[in-house]
């Protein structure tokens, strides 16, 4: 069934390619190309296993793929006979004062996280070692104690925001900076990575190299005023990139605190493939379903409401149950399509999954007529989830939150203080009154 899965998938890749105007960036096909990825890695894992990968699976995969296609052929066509009027580009480079100012902010947050590092895990052992205790506790813990401070967690939104504009302004304006404004940006820029890597996970970079090719994606339609297909040499480079950020994935385990022994590939194959495997098994066994509304799919929403008290429910980790095949562990990675079903059934796997799809084709076919800096930027930063959706629900469990919009707020200020330049701060001195003075 696995073989017959790649097939259809396969096709609807090339379906949908033609379809959406051959554009290899479409939501559709990038959702379709990561489920082909993640199947072929599948295969790979059960090869040698006595595995029988089930009809249903197969059937729901093929089926909602098909979905998103669909969707995004009619987004496609609808968008052709829409008129959108571009708006007028009034973007500069980021002051290069600016930059000083952010890289003030990333120093800041990385002094901030080493000290909740060693205050949480301790400084004895290996800095492994010490990454290892960190996460078990931070990431697989209710403890409030184990978990950053809130005016750390809202400056690391800060950061992360920053992240985005200058990937944006060194793609967008890199002709105009000398060599030294380039290199104090990549170092920022190299800083932001080191803080991803403090927070014991690897997500935010993966998510953020993705954003950074969006961008430059977005940035040839702006520059060029439409659309217009890449050649097969650039394919190869956004491949190598992969390649690349893939070994980076690897390299860096065990600074974040995973230990492994496995491969490259096995240990790609891992994280990468066995979501697949997982859904179908979850689907033949699934574990039983919770009391909360929305548990899975709607986490960080959940979590929101409950602090403010508009939700009655506990404190719960948003970690699933390990799975394994003949003794080989399989992980608890499970593609989007789990959390849908868990809280809401088959129905909710379709109903969400369209609406999904249909989120992403139609702000992406806009972004593509309107190519202004803003919505370009704002649809880098949740475009992750097209391409990761063979590897969990981050729209709906991530996107679909008061934390998301608190930090699209934060890009909106800045990129209207520091690169539209519209917000301006000026000190006006204080006028003194005359004296009056008595006469003699």
């Amino acid at each position: 069934m696995q073989i017959v899965l790649f097939i259809w998938l396969i096709a609807l890749f090339y379906i949908s390619y033609y379809l959406t105007g051959r554009d290899f960036f479409a939501p559709s096909t990038m959702m379709i190309l990561g489920f082909i990825f993640a199947c072929s890695l599948s295969i790979y894992i059960l090869f040698d296993l006595d595995y029988s990968f089930s009809l249903q699976t197969t059937v729901l995969i093929g089926s909602c793929m098909t979905l998103s296609v669909v969707i995004g052929m009619f987004c496609r066509s609808a968008f052709q006979h829409i008129r959108i009027r571009p708006v007028q580009d009034k973007s500069s480079p980021i002051p290069k004062g600016f930059t000083f100012f952010a890289l003030l902010v990333a120093v800041v947050v990385i002094i901030a996280q080493l000290r909740e590092i060693t205050r949480v895990a301790g400084t004895s052992g290996m800095f492994g070692q010490i990454m290892t205790s960190y996460r078990n506790a931070h990431g697989y813990s209710t403890d409030v104690d184990a978990q950053y401070p809130l005016w750390l967690r809202l400056t690391m939104n800060l950061l992360q925001a920053l992240c985005i504009l200058y990937m944006f302004n060194l793609i967008k304006f890199f002709r105009s900076f000398k060599v030294r404004e380039i290199i104090l940006q990549v170092v920022f820029l190299a800083l932001t990575v080191l803080s991803s890597l403090l927070t014991s996970g690897r997500f935010s970079i993966l998510s953020n190299i993705i954003a950074g090719i969006f961008l430059f994606h977005m940035t040839r339609i702006q520059r060029l005023g439409k659309y217009k297909t890449y050649k097969f040499g650039f394919l190869m480079r956004v491949m190598l990139i992969v390649v690349v950020a893939a070994w980076f994935f690897y390299f860096v385990k065990e600074f974040v605190g995973r230990v492994s022994d496995a491969t490259l590939l096995d240990y790609t194959a891992h994280y990468m493939g066995t979501g697949v495997v997982n859904l179908d098994l979850y689907l033949n066994n699934p574990p039983m379903k919770s009391d909360i509304w929305g548990k899975e799919t709607f986490y960080s929403l959940l979590n929101a409401l409950r602090r403010v008290g508009i939700v009655d429910i506990e404190s719960y980790i948003f970690h699933k149950e390990f799975r394994s095949v003949a003794g080989v562990s399989t992980g608890n990675i499970y593609t989007a399509l789990r959390d849908y079903h868990y809280d809401f059934g088959m129905i909710g796997v379709f109903v969400l999954h369209a609406l999904f799809s249909l989120i992403y084709s139609v702000f992406y076919e806009y972004t593509k007529k309107k190519r202004s800096n803003l919505p370009i930027i704002i649809f880098c930063q949740i475009y992750y989830c097209a391409i990761l959706y063979m590897y969990n629900n981050f729209f709906y469990s991530n996107i679909v939150s008061f934390g998301f919009v608190f930090k699209i707020m934060i890009t909106y200020i800045l990129y209207k203080l520091v690169v539209e330049k519209q917000i301006r701060f000026r000190i006006v001195p204080v006028k003194r009154r005359p004296q009056a003075y008595a006469k003699n």
